[in-house]
């Protein structure tokens, strides 16, 4: 019940958006809502709508689970023949477009008629294909996963490596800036020193000057009075 209203605005953002791929998807799965119900003529309305669409916008894979999802109603409902003719043709395209997914989910379907139709034989096989099918695409998953994780350890140890290369990399740029910095303050340091030193020695050359000049002075007066003595 919550999930309608969500999926009819979904339809509607989409229309506008013209994004065909969310609106057929949520039609589908607005079918699938109503079949779930029971309410067959509205569960068909809505995946004969996203099969449309899908056709409409050239979607094979969208318009070939639209379809399959008619086949399976119908089944539901006892149409067997229409449910089987359905069927074999998305059969005959899950295998050309190579998706083994759907390929399973027709061979379930076929299974179902055939069980309905009570023609055990061509049940068994359908299901016997389904099953083989179903093995498969977990063995291919598996491997799948298996692959992903070798990866994912292969990177994240790469990844390790950069992160501890970085590190030192940072660790010397860092010390090699302090060694820098602790270089750049001694010389400000001893700069600034012999500055102050500069200073101090001005200003005793200006104090020596200064007392000189006094010295010359006096000695200048003192000669002075020795002559005016003298004379």
């Amino acid at each position: 019940e919550k999930a309608i209203p969500y999926l009819q605005q979904s339809i509607k953002l989409a229309k506008e958006a013209e994004d065909f791929f969310t609106m057929a998807n949520s039609l589908n799965t607005l079918g699938d809502i109503y079949k779930k119900r029971k309410e067959y003529v509205k569960a068909l309305d809505y995946y004969v709508e996203g099969k449309n669409i899908c056709e409409k916008s050239e979607d094979v894979q969208g318009a070939l689970i639209a379809k399959l999802s008619i086949a399976t109603l119908y089944t539901t409902i006892n149409k067997l023949d229409e449910a089987e003719k359905i069927t074999l043709e998305c059969l005959k395209l899950s295998q050309e477009l190579g998706t083994p997914e759907n390929t399973q989910s027709a061979y379930n379907n076929l299974a179902d008629i055939y069980d309905k139709q009570n023609k055990p034989i061509l049940a068994y096989r359908a299901y016997k294909k389904f099953i083989n099918l179903k093995d498969s695409i977990n063995s291919a998953a598996g491997q799948k996963d298996m692959v992903k994780h070798e990866m994912s350890f292969e990177f994240e140890k790469k990844e390790a490596a950069v992160k501890a290369d970085k590190e030192k990399k940072d660790a010397l740029a860092a010390a090699e800036s302090k060694r820098q910095k602790l270089i750049t303050t001694a010389v400000s340091v001893g700069l600034f020193l012999v500055m102050v030193l500069d200073v101090i020695v001005y200003r005793n050359l200006q104090n020596n000057k200064k007392k000189n000049k006094i010295i010359e002075e006096q000695k200048r007066l003192v000669e002075h009075k020795n002559k005016e003595i003298t004379d």
